[in-house]
């Protein structure tokens, strides 16, 4: 029986995911009971062997020092870190992260800046073009920095996608935004709407498995 770790929290389902440490976390409302849980975990044992061997056939990673060499995902693929001669000024993206020389701590929060920053304008302008193409309007968006949740929905029609995603390639990218998309037309899971998210991307679940298998890599 596999080993694994429960975070209840304020949500509807339960979900299953592997940790950047390879530890198995099961995400669970506060109303269901642990034989439940311990139940859905034996049914989805083969799923979980699955991602478990994905991640040790990946290269260890350790967390970022933000050294010279540190490598970054970025729209779907990795890139080193240089840091240059410069004692001041801003990142810049030259296939490559490039930051003046300063302190591990400050580096860190130049970097993250530039990744909210390129989320932002990035995630904003895939929700316009697909919110047009679908013929849908949402009230807002927020661009968030949650700790599970790639995006969501609320019953006013808001739309909160996390910065992360500016992590992970543009065409899976544009899966979370039809996704969310679709949820106002759609506020469940139902057949009617993942029909909804077919008739744009008939594609979408070679784009959701890329978040299932490579979701754990993406950590900051």
């Amino acid at each position: 029986m596999t080993e694994y770790i429960i975070v209840r929290a304020k949500r509807r389902s339960v979900q299953i995911k592997i940790d950047h440490d390879g530890k198995v976390i099961v995400r669970a409302p506060f109303w269901v009971s642990l034989r439940q849980i311990d139940q859905f975990v034996h049914q989805n044992e083969a799923w979980i062997a699955k991602r478990l061997d994905v991640h040790q056939q990946q290269p260890h990673r350790q967390s970022h020092h933000f050294n010279d060499g540190d490598m970054f995902w970025y729209l779907g693929k990795e890139y080193p870190l240089k840091i240059s001669g410069e004692i001041s000024g801003k990142v810049r993206f030259e296939n490559a992260l490039i930051i003046p020389n300063t302190k591990p701590e400050l580096a860190r929060t130049m970097i993250l800046k530039w990744y909210k920053n390129e989320a932002d304008m990035f995630l904003r302008q895939r929700l316009d073009q697909f919110a047009t193409l679908m013929d849908i309007k949402y009230h807002a968006v927020k661009i968030t920095s949650a700790t599970s949740r790639w995006g969501s929905c609320n019953h006013l029609n808001s739309i909160s996608l996390n910065w992360k995603l500016i992590q992970v390639p543009k065409d899976v990218i544009d899966y979370v935004v039809v996704h969310e998309l679709a949820h106002i037309l759609q506020h469940n899971h139902s057949k009617l709407f993942w029909a909804e998210v077919e008739k744009v991307l008939p594609d979408y679940k070679i784009r959701r498995k890329w978040l299932k298998d490579h979701g754990f890599l993406l950590q900051f």
